[in-house]
């Protein structure tokens, strides 16, 4: 894995074109590029290959910039498939096989989205060929995504494509509504979508039905699961044997209650759940000799909300 950090002067502008060459030169294959300009509003796509877990197949993901300046709007917008259609136009989601965009059997779309700002940009993005993961910090602001594969817990034969596509909502290209969260399980805003076991997309990271009747999504744990049943917050850095107190960094994990998606799927790579007691977001921890980047949810900076970014 690799990882890039710095200030987008530009904002979004700038962080766009940072992305896309970082990724080009972490193992993303880009397969078709586009653009349009239409009054106001401004429109850029890639389509990408990556790699999946045994390193001969591929995995596909599919990224629009969406902007329009005077309404001071940005937007990166995800959409995830198992395959790619040469003829699909790459400006539109919804064309390539089995797409997050429109689930079988389905007519309720879903984009999932990341807010971002004209003005200058903090950023960190990590990449390997098989998932790249993002935060952006705008003033107070944060912005997040993980797209590619996760750590699968099962053989090819029953999970043979775990990809999450995953950012700040499915609802909103203005990070100034309230309708933004986070892609980990600490809000109850729909923020992703997981390619399951069945052969279906389910929403993340929480109990609701999502969209378009896709089951009763996947659900994140050791975060806020349903109404009344929580983990344990507001719990303080453990210490060790001389008094020095370190961050636990856990294991998020995938589950789902659903009776044709029930079990225990996986886990992101290197998107894990840490108490954020006494610590605030654009922090550095270490934790067995790896650095860890606290990332809040949105706007909050309570205990039970946060995660940690592996920066390798």
């Amino acid at each position: 894995m690799a990882t890039v950090s710095g200030i987008a002067a530009g904002g979004a502008d700038d962080l766009w074109g940072i992305l896309l060459a970082f990724l080009g030169a972490n193992g993303w294959h880009t397969l078709d590029t586009g653009s349009s300009v239409s009054g106001n509003v401004s429109v850029q796509g890639v389509q990408l290959r990556g790699e999946d877990v045994s390193g001969t197949g591929s995995i596909y993901v599919h990224l629009v910039y969406w902007k329009n300046v005077m309404t001071d709007v940005y937007s990166l917008q995800m959409e995830g498939s198992a395959g790619w259609n040469p003829e699909a136009d790459v400006l539109q989601f919804g064309q390539n096989p089995q797409n997050s965009y429109r689930d079988l059997g389905t007519s309720t779309s879903v984009i999932v989205r990341t807010p971002l700002h004209g003005a200058p940009i903090q950023y960190w993005i990590t990449a390997s060929p098989r998932r790249f993961m993002g935060a952006f910090r705008h003033n107070d602001r944060w912005g997040s995504l993980y797209c590619g594969f996760v750590m699968p817990y099962g053989m090819p034969s029953q999970w043979a494509y775990p990809l999450w596509i995953a950012g700040n909502n499915i609802a909103t290209d203005d990070y100034k509504e309230a309708l933004n969260g986070c892609p980990w399980g600490a809000s109850a805003v729909v923020s992703g979508m997981l390619y399951c076991p069945s052969g279906r997309w389910q929403a993340t990271p929480n109990y609701q039905s999502p969209p378009g009747g896709r089951g009763f999504g996947v659900q994140m744990w050791p975060y806020l699961m349903q109404p009344g049943q929580t983990y344990i917050r507001n719990y303080v850095p453990l210490e060790d044997r001389n008094g020095v107190r370190t961050y636990p960094v856990t294991n998020m994990l995938f589950w789902c209650a659903n009776a044709n998606e029930y079990g225990l799927f996986g886990e992101p790579d290197g998107l894990c759940h840490v108490t954020s007691w006494g610590a605030a977001g654009g922090d550095l921890l270490t934790k067995a000799g790896r650095t860890y980047l606290l990332i809040q949810r949105e706007m909050s900076a309570a205990n039970d909300t946060s995660a940690a970014m592996l920066l390798e």
